[in-house]
């Protein structure tokens, strides 16, 4: 197979994070995730649980007004600096070759490269609920608040930042339900990818 650079935008519970895992490990290539902020932190010199704080979660617009060029005091507002190294890894990761990347825009922003396959991991709410609320030891009730919470988080996030639609099928190369089971998401999104290649 050619170079290929997979980015998967998920809700959360859906699974997203596990079937780039499992996709990556399929066609031997790096996978990233959390790893985005330790890249990040290792960029900025920031520590890495205040950047993981403020991972996937948009500016106000004060804060995006300041990470333009108004700083106060030549600082930089911590979430466009972890914007900005994240950003300029994910660029950095694509140029090294195939990965997977998991969220934070990495459709957009390798919107242009032409070895970009999106893709994006949905599921039934309740399916999630359960999934979290196992995941995590949460009652019914917390899960879904999280859900909900964390979701709005990423598309106000994504929306902010890029101009295409956070979970709008035509966003995407590929959208697919997990209800099905993550092995066979894997699979299909393999399937969609050599169909892509064959058709070059």
């Amino acid at each position: 197979m050619a170079e290929i650079i997979v980015s998967i935008a998920r809700e959360f519970g859906s699974g997203g994070a596990e079937t780039g895992r499992k996709l990556a490990g399929m066609l031997g290539i790096p996978f990233y995730d959390k790893e985005l902020i330790t890249l990040a932190a290792q960029k900025t010199g920031l520590n890495e649980r205040y950047l993981e704080a403020h991972d996937e979660k948009p500016a106000n617009p004060l804060s995006f007004a300041l990470g333009a060029g108004m700083y106060l005091g030549g600082v930089q507002p911590v979430n466009q600096a972890l914007l900005k190294a994240q950003f300029d890894t994910i660029r950095q990761l694509a140029r090294q070759g195939s990965c997977v990347l998991v969220g934070r825009c990495a459709d957009y922003i390798l919107k242009d490269d032409p070895r970009l396959f999106s893709c994006f991991i949905c599921a039934p709410l309740e399916q999630r609920v359960e999934r979290i609320a196992q995941l995590h030891d949460l009652s019914h009730e917390a899960a879904e608040e999280l859900i909900r919470k964390t979701d709005k988080q990423r598309a106000s996030y994504h929306n902010f930042y890029s101009p295409q639609s956070w979970g709008r099928a035509a966003s995407y190369d590929l959208c697919v339900n997990s209800s099905m089971g993550i092995d066979n998401v894997v699979q299909l999104i393999l399937a969609a990818i050599r169909l892509r290649e064959g058709k070059k």
